[in-house]
């Protein structure tokens, strides 16, 4: 199965995810990981993309994918509220071998990180786009990431985000591998 297949699906599902090129590399990263997380959620798309890629991918031992979030929404036109039963709602109607782990809590609380492997094959930032938070969580979850594994950054083109992650190429944590649109794909040193 190709991502043209699950593309209607795909657009069906409320969130914010830049283009169709940034869709389908996130379908076609799932078919060929392992295990891998996200911080920053939402409402389940980029999870239902990957979680897609994942389960068409043919592979005989079941992926895991670690979604990391708080779930209360700070967006205005959400007024608060919770994002879980709109993610729970997305993912369940997909996942029928428990692929993806939700894990409720910010992205630097020790006992979220501590739930999370050492074995991610990619991680995709996309949780506070405040600079020293996506400092944090390129420190924070760096080290989990296998060597030459990927970190993965939306809204790239945010000046917040863009400097942070810039800062963290410049301390040789992590190299460019390509950006489009608004993102941007790193590897692990």
């Amino acid at each position: 199965m190709n991502y043209s297949n699950v593309s209607d699906y795909i657009k069906g599902v409320n969130g914010f995810m830049g283009s169709e090129a940034q869709r389908e590399f996130m379908f076609n990263l799932g078919k060929m990981t392992d295990c891998a997380a996200e911080i920053g959620s939402f409402k389940g798309l980029s999870a239902a993309i990957v979680l897609l890629g994942m389960v068409n991918s043919g592979k005989s031992e079941v992926p895991s994918y670690y979604c990391i979030d708080t779930f209360e929404a700070s967006n205005i036109e959400l007024n608060d509220e919770s994002t879980f039963d709109e993610f729970k709602k997305v993912i369940d109607d997909i996942d029928k071998y428990g692929i993806v782990k939700p894990i409720k809590g910010y992205s630097t609380d020790e006992n979220v990180i501590k739930q999370i492997p050492n074995n991610l094959d990619w991680i995709y930032i996309d949780g506070s786009h405040e600079t020293e938070d996506v400092i944090k969580d390129i420190e924070l979850y760096v080290p989990l990431v296998k060597t030459n594994g990927l970190l993965l950054f939306h809204d790239y083109t945010w000046d917040t985000v863009r400097v942070a992650v810039e800062l963290m190429e410049a301390k040789g944590l992590i190299s460019l591998v390509c950006v489009f649109d608004d993102f941007a794909v790193y590897k692990k040193k």
